[in-house]
């Protein structure tokens, strides 16, 4: 999944640090973050796993030659020995560098670059959104001991992370996959939604699929998380089983179909092995689920 990303090592603790020349620095418009082509460096900026035409290599603070940036670089994280930060302006995009989608580094072999990418994408965006006390109106601070940002006020605020669930409901020798109603993804998935105030994650699990299918599941059973930085989220898979009746009804307003799929006819390509919905429906396919 897009968080496996050993030999490397997450550090996810805050450093009150500067930025050096060598550090690596993480420039985000919208869904698109800066990157250059091509190059090739002894670091996890490095993704020499993937085809050498199109190696993706974050740029450093000596590569954008901004004395300015350095003042107001905000640290993110740290992945082996390599530091990460936010800068919230370029000048001059330096030469080789342009703006690319991150959805350009999915699917590669190599998970440690688009994990940097994607987790960068969520600190950025909660900063971005986070400019002001939601309590009284003046600008937030940031903290020098943790991740936090505070009001004189006495308002604070952590970044966000919304718990959601992922389900494999299984019906004997049979799994129930869906696809989303008004989107452009047409794979198939598994049941997912959020979890509401004052409910529990089992809870959650009996709601959405009643309110997507219309069924009543048993057994309920944790498999793994995942965090998901694409909807700040952290996803918990759980696997259960029908209880009753299986004849599907589909909420239209979520799914555009919804269907029982036996063992062996579950989709077996590989979508990069990015998330948890697909370890779970290959889990399933060979037998294996909990």
């Amino acid at each position: 999944m897009i968080q496996d990303i050993f030999p490397h090592i997450y550090h996810n603790e805050y450093r009150n640090a500067s930025p050096l020349k060598d550090s690596i620095a993480l420039y985000y418009e919208g869904d698109a973050l800066l990157l250059k082509r091509g190059g090739r460096e002894k670091s996890i900026a490095d993704t020499s796993a993937w085809q050498e035409d199109s190696v993706p290599v974050f740029p450093r603070f000596g590569d954008l030659d901004d004395v300015s940036l350095y003042e107001n670089a905000v640290y993110l994280f740290t992945i082996d020995d390599e530091e990460f930060f936010l800068v919230d302006e370029i000048k001059t995009v330096p030469l080789g560098f342009t703006m690319e989608k991150i959805a350009s580094l999915l699917n590669k072999d190599d998970h440690c670059p688009q994990f940097a990418a994607v987790t960068g994408r969520q600190l950025y965006d909660w900063y971005k959104d986070r400019k002001y006390c939601g309590r009284c109106g003046k600008p937030l601070k940031k903290d020098i001991k943790e991740r936090m940002l505070y009001c004189e006020c006495g308002q604070i605020e952590y970044p966000k992370i919304s718990p959601a669930v992922i389900v494999a409901v299984l019906n004997g020798d049979k799994i129930l996959l869906s696809k989303y109603a008004g989107r452009n993804y047409t794979r198939y998935g598994l049941t997912a939604g959020f979890c509401e105030i004052g409910e529990s994650v089992e809870d959650t699990v009996r709601r959405e699929v009643m309110e997507e299918v219309g069924l009543r599941v048993k057994n309920i059973r944790f498999y793994k998380s995942q965090p998901w930085s694409f909807s700040n989220s952290v996803l918990i898979g759980f696997f259960c089983d029908l209880d009753g009746a299986d004849e599907i009804t589909v909420d239209t307003s979520e799914l555009s179909e919804a269907v029982w799929v036996k063992r062996s006819d579950v989709p077996a390509e590989s979508r990069g092995g990015n998330s948890l919905t697909e370890e779970m429906m290959l889990l399933f396919r060979a037998g294996k689920e909990i």
